[in-house]
């Protein structure tokens, strides 16, 4: 959402890279070959351009201009003076003048005569330059002007002069061809240049063939000559790697600094065309993001809002970092992760869990267990008391922690932390590679009617995809997990993952795994073995019919629920947003209601119809704050979607690019809702969502909700936030598409109708 800058773009080279407008120092080293070309040493536009070079190393714009408007006195032939004076221009429509005049000026200083003679040759020839640079400046005013189809001329007729290219104008052309969908024109500019082989003309071919055709053959094919031309684009398409802001002037084919250019430049063009880059990511296998890791702590900052928490006296936490035995892997390795975890002693439950290659600092576990109280799974709190085994542990959090009112001890035992451990070892959630866990649920010659029957005894057997995601093979992907779990104790007695969906044999295996080789107690068929699936329950029924137990359906899985349950909050803890299905108040259909608006929000793509700088206010009398700020995320492809700010001080100067991290952190207090990949949404959205039939408009179209409070303390919306939220997707769009200055509008949302009046504010 940052400011637009007026003309802050160059001509850029044949690969894409941005060339500085100072080549006319250059062509200044060459002045006794150019006073030749302009009429002989002393020339009025000799002189004239002297004064331009002089304007452009002044730092004052005021002295700037008035050498440039000396120099157009000097020689009105001068198209460099002109085109100083454009890009100094206080707007669009003034530069557009502008430019006419240097395009003008440029043209005189060629002369007619010459101008035909050297079409084909232009750039190659000195007097052509401020000419063709005016040209190329023409143009992006009038892109940013809106007169698209005067710009696209332009460029198109800039290569009539310059077929070489050396402006890299093919590159331009391109974008403002993708972005007005004129394909075949895109198709037949990319065929004037097939030797091409820079991140610029790959990547744009490969974008092209899958929006003519999807997946395709050609596509396909497109693409992987796009990745070995430059292999680094697709981390930063995907998003796996950040675009700095600053990007590289000059760019070595193949290298990071060309894929960087290229994709500031195009990334919208990839965003804007549903489901490519979730495409690129599976065609190229590329991994999704690793998960940040949590920022240190400011004990400065944390403090106050620690102490004002509600605590819980009599409470026990224990905190303490242990080797794992595997992770959670599908592919047989057996790397043995570090953990972290902070555990409620009283109840044997897990409140943060952390896991990482090195050994986790206690730095690291004070993060974790500073945000178990700030993000507690039920109401944030302090507890009584922190157990701690290790003592650089108390060393280093005894003191602080007795300034909000928590004791810390150091002692010999842990035991709750060693229970839960041992829980998540059980589960298999680092419980070594999936051969040795197969192995453990396989009874090969094992009959199970050589072990006793007990008649009283139920079980629950379920199958349900896991909260977590893994690489496979460059594929994010859920793992399924199968379960036993026998109803009196809640003990799990087999288990299994897998990145495969369930079959009726992967179902038998945990069965049979569970009587012959049981996690917990010893070997027996149970009496009763209960379902919530009917499909599950059909696909086993004959067997466990041979074997004399029981087999049914039921509605509810209690013991199952619960195991599952857990180890839901052990593999999320830590991935991201919290779930909306998870938000006191919220039901399915107010969810399901906001899924529509935003998918059909993605839909209408309304970061095309609006500046990346424009903001929108918005009236709704029923909240008591009435009055909310929206900007339009979309407009560079970074970030797709919308932003409802509390503060117009904060959004302007945020447009600005005037407000330091730290005071837009402390002050910024807004709404959001962005667009992404699947494996970026919280997984029991995603289950609802399946089981409810919620919209998404593509792949990359999950919609993440988030109020960010001052401090950047995040949490979903509240049932009334989410409303607004709806609301505003449903009539931004209409608002933006009737192009009215104000409009009032009645939206529909799940509890009825919101009236809203919207605005479009002037910036600056």
């Amino acid at each position: 959402m940052a400011k637009k800058k007026r003309n802050a773009k160059r001509p850029k080279g044949e690969s894409g890279g941005e060339l500085p407008f100072d080549r006319r120092a250059m062509e200044q080293a060459m002045q006794h070959f150019a006073e030749q070309l302009f009429g002989g040493e002393g020339s009025p536009l000799g002189r004239a351009l002297e004064l331009v070079h002089e304007a452009y190393e002044q730092r004052d714009p005021r002295r700037r201009e008035a050498l440039a408007r000396k120099a157009i006195e000097v020689c009105a032939d001068c198209a460099d003076a002109y085109s100083l004076l454009a890009e100094d221009a206080r707007s669009v429509q003034e530069a557009v003048k502008q430019y006419e005049e240097a395009v003008a000026a440029g043209r005189r200083a060629i002369g007619e005569k010459t101008f035909r003679q050297l079409v084909g040759q232009f750039w190659g020839h000195l007097e052509t330059r401020p000419y063709m640079r005016a040209r190329y400046g023409l143009a992006q005013a009038l892109w940013e002007a809106g007169r698209h189809e005067d710009a696209v001329a332009h460029y198109a007729d800039m290569l009539r002069l310059n077929p070489n290219d050396n402006q890299g104008i093919r590159y331009v052309l391109s974008d403002c061809l993708l972005a007005l969908e004129r394909h075949e024109e895109v198709e037949r500019l990319l065929d004037e240049y097939p030797q091409d082989d820079s991140a610029g003309w790959t990547y744009t071919r490969a974008l092209l063939e899958f929006r003519k055709g999807g997946d395709s053959p050609a596509a396909r094919d497109a693409l992987a000559v796009a990745a070995e031309t430059n292999a680094h684009v697709p981390e930063y398409l995907t998003g796996n790697r950040a675009v700095p802001e600053d990007t590289p002037e000059y760019v070595e084919h193949g290298a990071e600094d060309e894929a960087i250019n290229y994709v500031a430049s195009q990334l919208r063009h990839w965003r804007n065309t549903p489901g490519a880059v979730s495409w690129l990511r599976k065609t190229l296998r590329v991994a999704p993001p690793e998960q940040p890791p949590r920022p240190p702590v400011s004990w400065r900052r944390v403090k106050p809002r620690l102490a004002s928490l509600f605590q819980e006296e009599e409470e026990v936490w224990q905190v303490d970092i242990h080797r794992a035995r595997h992770l959670l892997s599908e592919t047989g390795d057996s790397a043995q992760p570090w953990v972290v975890l902070v555990v409620n002693a009283d109840e044997h439950r897990l409140l943060a869990v952390h896991a990482e290659t090195d050994r986790p600092t206690q730095a690291v576990a004070w993060t974790h267990l500073i945000t178990a109280m700030l993000e507690g799974q039920d109401e944030p709190h302090r507890p009584g008391r922190v157990e701690v085994r290790l003592k650089t542990f108390s060393n280093a959090w005894r003191g602080k922690l007795q300034q909000i009112g928590v004791e810390c001890i150091a002692v010999d035992e842990l035991p709750a932390v060693g229970e839960v451990l041992q829980q998540m070892e059980a589960l298999s959630v680092f419980g070594g590679p999936a051969e040795q866990r197969r192995a453990r649920n396989q009874a090969g010659s094992f009959d199970p009617e050589d072990v006793p029957q007990y008649a009283d005894a139920i079980w629950q057997v379920d199958a349900r995809r896991l909260p977590a995601w893994v690489d496979a093979e460059g594929e994010a992907m859920r793992p399924w997990s199968i379960i036993a779990v026998d109803t009196s104790g809640g003990l799990v007695l087999a288990q299994d993952l897998s990145l495969e969906t369930p079959t009726e044999e992967s179902l038998w295996n945990v069965v049979v795994g569970a009587m012959a080789r049981p996690m917990a107690g010893d070997p027996h068929r149970p009496g009763t073995v209960q379902f919530r699936s009917p499909e599950y329950a059909s696909w086993l029924r004959a067997r466990l019919d041979a074997l004399d137990v029981r087999c049914e359906v039921v509605e509810e899985l209690e013991a199952a629920d619960t195991v599952f349950e857990g180890l839901g909050e052990h593999l999320s803890e830590g991935l991201g947003l919290r779930p909306l299905i998870d938000v006191p108040g919220m039901t399915p259909e107010q969810i399901g209601s906001f899924y529509a608006a935003a998918a059909d929000f993605y839909r209408r793509a309304p970061w095309r119809m609006i500046p990346g700088d424009a903001m929108i206010r918005i009236e709704c009398d029923k909240y008591t704050n009435g009055t909310w700020y929206a900007a339009v995320m979309g407009q560079s492809g970074m970030t797709l979607g919308l932003a409802l700010y509390e503060d117009l001080e904060v959004l302007e100067s945020l447009m600005r690019e005037d407000i330091s991290e730290e005071e837009h952190s402390r002050r910024v207090s807004a709404l959001s809702v962005t667009f992404d990949e699947e494996f970026a949404a919280p997984a029991r959205d995603l289950d609802a969502a399946e089981k409810y039939g919620w919209p998404v408009a593509g792949p990359e179209a999950y919609p993440l909700v988030m109020r960010v409070n001052p401090g950047r303390s995040v949490r979903p919306p509240l049932t009334w936030e989410l409303e607004l939220l709806e609301g505003s997707l449903r009539a931004i769009p209409q608002f933006l598409a009737q192009d009215k200055q104000s409009q009032r509008q009645v939206v529909p949302v799940t509890q009825g109708e919101l009236e809203m009046e919207l605005t479009r504010l002037q910036h600056g």
